[in-house]
């Protein structure tokens, strides 16, 4: 029989991760499918004077950015996945056309440069 000691002044932070991680899952597992975000693709992206809206409704861009020149093209669909995964909704790409044009009339849009 294992016995765990816990100091007095630890306990509460414990019983705090505790319930934090219990009401975390209980939301997760109660949730309501339907709490998805329905948009109207009709209406489009609108802005007023505080907030964005898409079909209606208040929508907020979470972006990141992506430097495929940095990257393997091995791993470009999985860092934009990962970045899904985030919860960002907007990727930015940084073209550096030093890169893909380093003397005049000379192009290079293959191997890891190609963007399309």
């Amino acid at each position: 029989m294992a016995v765990f000691a816990i100091r007095k002044n630890h306990r509460r932070r414990y019983v705090i991760l505790f319930l934090s991680l219990g009401c975390f899952v209980l939301y997760r597992h109660f949730r309501s499918p339907s709490a998805k975000l329905q948009i109207n693709r009709s209406l489009g992206l609108t802005s007023n004077s505080s907030q964005f809206t898409l079909g209606g409704k208040p929508f907020r861009i979470m972006g990141g950015s992506l430097h495929y020149f940095r990257l393997p093209r091995a791993y470009w669909r999985d860092r934009m996945e990962k970045l899904k995964a985030c919860g960002l909704n907007t990727l930015t790409v940084d073209v550096p056309w030093a890169l893909h044009q380093p003397e005049k009339g000379e192009f290079r849009f293959h191997g890891c440069f190609d963007i399309e």
